[in-house]
């Protein structure tokens, strides 16, 4: 019996081991736009998952994401947008300015896109933090705490893009207000994502 209680025991202790602590969580389904959230490790601010399908050819997503001239057309609170180099052809360091409402701030952050195609057609952008020090002003509080990546991937109908990335906002703005704003932030960029590849397409 004792033997038996402690097998129970160890089983339960193994489902919650295996068991996500940190699974999606549907916040927006809204537009043929899915945006999801879950906690990030350390944080006290969410990572998010933005997905849609495109009508589109794959390359064109691609062009318009990497397009750091012209990220400003269709990414939410964009006020300023350039691509500062391409260390090599899968390499882009991309800057761009955020309007934020007042009170805050205006932040800025400058990226580093790392490109890999995979044999399966698939495109992944991995973004991580470029060097502070590419751009050194004080117009703007800097981001320099992210991680994430973009995901395209042909599909029936044409390209599922999805994007998923964790930030600090920088400057101890509260987690509620900035965990509520990312989701709309994401979903009103994606629904811009679509029109702008639309424009092109034509």
């Amino acid at each position: 019996m004792q033997l038996q209680l402690m097998k129970l025991i160890s089983f339960i202790l193994l489902v919650f081991t295996i068991a996500p602590s940190d699974s999606w969580e549907l916040q927006i389904d809204k537009d043929d736009v899915q945006v999801y959230t879950r906690p990030y490790t350390g944080s006290e601010y969410v990572e998010y998952k933005a997905t849609t399908v495109l009508d589109a050819d794959i390359n064109l997503v691609y062009q318009v994401i990497m397009d750091g001239e012209n990220l400003t057309k269709w990414t939410h609170n964009a006020m300023g947008s350039k691509t500062l180099s391409d260390p090599d052809k899968n390499t882009r360091i991309i800057h761009i300015c955020h309007d934020m409402p007042w009170p805050v701030r205006d932040r800025d952050n400058i990226s580093y896109v790392v490109t890999q195609r995979n044999s399966d057609g698939s495109i992944r952008m991995n973004i991580s933090p470029a060097d502070n020090s590419l751009i050194v002003t004080d117009k703007y509080v800097r981001m320099d705490k992210f991680k994430g990546h973009w995901l395209l991937e042909p599909v029936e109908g044409g390209v599922r893009a999805t994007q998923q990335l964790w930030g600090d906002p920088a400057g101890n703005l509260p987690a509620w207000a900035v965990n509520s704003a990312i989701q709309k932030s994401s979903h009103t960029s994606f629904i811009g994502l679509r029109k702008r590849v639309a424009e092109l397409k034509q």
